[in-house]
């Protein structure tokens, strides 16, 4: 059909292919694989993957090529296996780093295919094609894996910039034809009035710290000292008479100090009125903030009378610099949000002696300064980065020589994922509980294996999801005689491929015959026309479980476990990086906080160092996610603990 002939969404699907096509082309011109042969493979093979995902190719739709997209790069052949990891991250990579332009084309695309929505490796111009075609340049250049791996270092960067702006291209070619399909959120704006003209945009309001915020209110309700005459502005203090008042206090703090260890409270004592406003605001920020400090629940108890003792110190400090508490970058602030996230990823118990005592000679540095500043709390702050350091260095020791097991874990992990999900779009919604017990408990570890050993292009994987299918239809009614001959023909085949994929996972054949007999049952039930059982009822998920794998020595969380819910999503939901800290209730109810020093490059599996017990344990992220649903764990937020407190007071103000 010529272009003249196409309709003019067809039109446009060629012309951002075409523009795709060239990009990519240029990519890969510029980094030298310039020799004809390599050219047309890389743009064959991304022609042929769009068209086959935007349903051109063989009259198949959209939605029959959804279900050849999973996994489409995830494992390939035994030997290509680091390579096609390496491409797997290549692709996550540019999702991430092309966010926005790619949620605009997934919503064109979308409209120009006539499908509710396209899934993240389904957009026919995406990082997978990219992916795809880079695989065909390595095979037609003939090159070897190290030849394979730096290639992928070499166009990581220019792919990224490249696809970017083509992208936002794409965008634009959708909007002038009319489909809108990204619109940020900062330009909806309400239609002005018929008789007003447009009014421009206001520029957005700059985000005020939580602690400034509450400063600057606090200030705002206090009287002004030596208050001028109806009218006129008030009278600044005296700067002898501000000297001897701060003199005074200053005094006073010392006296406090020593009798009450440092829980002074400056902004209740008949000083604080003789204050300026912005200075009586910012001691009554430090008070009220310390205040919730005390009572934190996240904090261990050794740590919270360490921080007490900091009270004092910026109550100084803000006498003459009334804004250090409302700035996150001054040493002060980081000073107390370093000394609680360090203290939150200690022990309550003597393991922390060192540390806690090296906590407290920090704050007795400051304690014992006259007139601590900004360079003392800057020094102190050095002190305790050094200390945190060594810690997290213990940490990362403890687990470096687990990081070989834990990533083979993790590529494991990633294959049981990926059949999961296969697994999830064969089994029908009226499977009878026989097939779908035994396609979920046996045969995603069958599926699982081939994929970590052989990779899903390989023959073997293609027949065992044939084989999960063909089960899946086994479990239909009979309707006609015809029918009926069919099946008894085609049963002994499929039985017999089940056999030999039980058997590929160990299981010998009087195991096979027990974990295949349900099934057995099933069809016989069928073929003579009695009642069969019906479809298996939807069941929560058990919990995690938690093993020790005697050969590695190290605790498994919920590693090797199926989650019907693997099948149900594609994107890992946790944002944690390998320096969150986590807290895990463990199957015995015991409650453990951990931080993360390393996780996979799938995303599956993730080392932890227990600071409760000073134990390792690898923990699937899945399984993680679930405990995080149930309530079971939660990740703590590396947000400045001033910056909570002062959030918290707030709300409770407006409330």
């Amino acid at each position: 059909m010529s272009s003249s002939q196409l309709s003019p969404g067809a039109t446009l699907i060629q012309a951002l292919r075409s523009a795709f096509l060239v990009e990519l082309e240029n990519i890969v011109r510029t980094l030298g694989h310039d020799r004809t042969g390599v050219v047309e493979a890389v743009r064959e093979a991304a022609g042929q993957q769009h068209d086959e995902l935007a349903g051109l190719r063989g009259r198949m739709g959209f939605e029959q090529t959804k279900a050849l997209t999973a996994s489409r790069i995830s494992l390939v052949h035994e030997d290509e296996l680091t390579f096609t990891l390496e491409l797997g991250d290549l692709a996550r990579g540019l999702r991430e780093r092309c966010g926005t332009e790619l949620a605009a084309l997934h919503s064109g695309y979308a409209k120009l295919l006539s499908v509710a929505e396209i899934g993240p490796e389904q957009l026919p111009i995406g990082p997978e094609t990219v992916c795809q075609s880079l695989r065909a340049l390595a095979d037609a250049a003939s090159m070897s894996s190290e030849q394979r791996l730096r290639l992928l270092e070499d166009i990581a960067s220019p792919l990224a910039e490249g696809l970017r702006q083509l992208y936002g291209q794409l965008n634009a070619m959708l909007v002038e034809a009319g489909i809108q399909a990204y619109r940020p959120p900062a330009t909806r704006e309400a239609s002005p009035p018929a008789s007003s003209a447009p009014a421009p945009n206001p520029p957005p309001a700059p985000l005020q710290d939580p602690a400034a915020a509450l400063q600057q209110q606090l200030s705002a309700r206090l009287p002004s000292q030596l208050p001028a005459a109806s009218g006129t502005a008030p009278t600044a203090l005296d700067p002898s008479l501000a000297a001897a008042i701060l003199g005074q206090v200053r005094t006073w703090l010392a006296q406090s100090r020593q009798a009450r260890q440092g829980e002074a409270h400056l902004s209740g004592s008949g000083l604080a009125p003789l204050l300026p406003a912005a200075v009586a605001g910012a001691v009554e920020t430090v008070e009220q903030i310390f205040s919730l400090i005390a009572t934190h629940p996240d904090l261990p108890a050794r740590i919270k009378p360490i921080l007490a003792e900091l009270q004092t110190p910026m109550l100084l400090l803000v006498l003459d610099d009334a804004g250090a508490i409302g700035e996150p970058a001054h040493p002060a602030r980081q000073l107390i949000d370093g000394i609680a996230s360090f203290g939150m990823r200690l022990p309550d118990d003597r393991r922390a002696d060192t540390e806690y005592r090296e906590l407290a000679d920090i704050v007795t540095s400051l304690q014992d300064a006259t007139t601590p500043d900004e360079r003392a709390f800057a020094l102190a702050l050095e002190r305790l980065q050094a200390i945190a350091t060594l810690h997290d260095s213990a940490c990362q020791q403890h687990t470096a020589p687990l990081i070989d097991n834990a990533a083979r874990l993790d590529r494991r992990e990633h294959a049981l994922h990926a059949a999961s999900r296969a697994l999830a779009r064969i089994i029908e919604p009226d499977t009878p509980s026989p097939i779908h017990d035994f396609l979920w408990t046996w045969w995603v570890q069958v599926l699982a294996r081939t994929l970590y050993r052989l990779g899903d292009k390989h023959p073997r994987w293609r027949e065992q999801l044939n084989a999960a299918h063909q089960l899946v239809l086994s479990g239909h009614r009979i309707h006609s005689p015809q029918e009926r001959a069919r099946r008894i023909d085609l049963l002994p085949q499929l039985i017999g491929s089940l056999q030999e994929g039980l058997a590929g996972v160990g299981l010998d054949g009087g195991a096979c015959e027990r974990a295949l007999a349900p099934c057995v049952d099933l069809h016989a039930a069928i073929l003579n026309g009695q009642p069969v059982p019906g479809a298996a009822e939807q069941m929560a998920d058990p919990l995690p479980g938690l093993i020790v794998d005697p050969t590695i020595k190290l605790r498994l969380f919920g590693i090797g476990q199926v989650l019907h819910e693997q099948g149900r999503h594609t994107t890992e939901p946790l944002g944690i990086t390998t320096d969150s800290l986590l807290e895990i209730r463990l199957p015995d109810e015991s409650l453990i906080r951990a931080s993360a020093t390393w996780i996979g490059t799938h995303r599956q599996v993730a080392l932890l160092f227990s600071h409760t017990d000073g134990n390792p344990l690898a923990m699937s992220l899945k399984a993680l996610a679930r405990l995080v649903s149930l309530q079971r764990a939660r990740i703590l937020r590396d947000r400045g603990i001033v910056e909570q407190a002062a959030a918290q007071l707030l709300r409770r103000t407006a409330g």
